[in-house]
């Protein structure tokens, strides 16, 4: 079966998720994560992509970022994410695929955006491992709440797409649950979270959004 073709517009803010391969983990310890965290910080800095929102799950990653090109996802991820994996493969003398094969895309209307950043850094709480999203350590809510005062991805360049005056009421909303599901969806087949005049709007900028079914209220 053809794969769908990812979606990716640059300058917009998209909901990316990688997973590990056949659902397992791909984070073995806290180590495991500070060096992803500099691989994709380096990596990102050299691609130009800049990030919103993050959360590394033990056998996912959540990310909302924003590509300055058209391929700056895919050389950003492919670099360090085939990094990350020879070197999780190295130390425990393991082979073969550590992630999932593609990572997930998905363009976020301006409805959605704030949705799909309050979905990414409360999942540790949709999870239960924390009370409140903002106690996990691998994710951007400490930072965003004032409770870090630098972040290993988000950068002040952040601001220009998303501006949030309290965080910490922010991320205690209770989530809409078909707005969550409507934001997994998108993320899964590769198309757009948007309201269908955002849509209609993207086209002209990219006409690869031709024919991209919308997830919209």
């Amino acid at each position: 079966m053809a794969r769908t073709a990812r979606t990716v517009v640059p300058q917009l803010p998209h909901h990316i998720v990688q997973r590990g391969n056949r659902k397992q983990n791909v984070f073995f310890s806290d180590s495991d994560r500070y060096e992803y965290l500099s691989l994709i910080r380096k990596s990102a800095l050299e691609e130009d992509v800049i990030f919103i929102s993050w959360c590394l799950m033990d056998n996912h990653v959540h990310l909302v970022a924003v590509p300055g090109k058209g391929d700056s996802f895919a050389r950003c991820f492919r670099k360090a994410h085939s990094l990350y994996s020879r070197n999780v493969n190295r130390q425990n003398e393991w082979s073969g695929h550590l992630w999932q094969y593609r990572f997930s895309s998905s363009p976020l209307g301006p409805s959605y955006l704030h949705n799909a950043v309050r979905y990414v850094e409360q999942n540790p709480v949709r999870a239960g491992i924390v009370g409140e999203a903002w106690e996990y350590r691998w994710s951007s809510a400490a930072y965003h709440t004032g409770r870090k005062r630098s972040d290993p991805l988000i950068s002040v360049d952040s601001d220009q797409y998303l501006s949030i005056d309290d965080w910490e009421g922010f991320l205690t909303i209770e989530p809409d649950a078909e707005v969550l599901l409507r934001i997994r969806k998108a993320a899964a087949r590769n198309r757009p979270a948007a309201r269908q005049w955002f849509i209609s709007a993207m086209k002209s900028r990219n006409p690869d959004l031709s024919g991209s079914r919308t997830h919209h209220s």
